[in-house]
């Protein structure tokens, strides 16, 4: 997280790669958009993804992929 920014202001990130895990479920690889800053987290911690004209859902994250992306 970048120094001085607050934990609940939503920052923009971007959808990098999508992998098909079964028919239902798919995982998503994320990345900051730039000047958001990457967000340390750890597997099973809890994030709300907004996407605009949708709406929100809370999701699990795993991890961080080999390319510093989220998961």
């Amino acid at each position: 997280m970048t120094e001085g920014t607050d934990l609940l202001t939503p920052r923009p990130f971007r959808v990098a790669t999508v992998t098909q895990e079964l028919k239902d479920t798919v995982t998503l690889h994320v990345e900051p958009d730039a000047g958001a800053g990457a967000i340390a987290c750890g597997p099973g911690q809890f994030n709300m993804l907004y996407a605009f004209g949708a709406g929100e859902a809370p999701i699990s994250l795993s991890g961080v992929d080999d390319d510093g992306r989220l998961m």
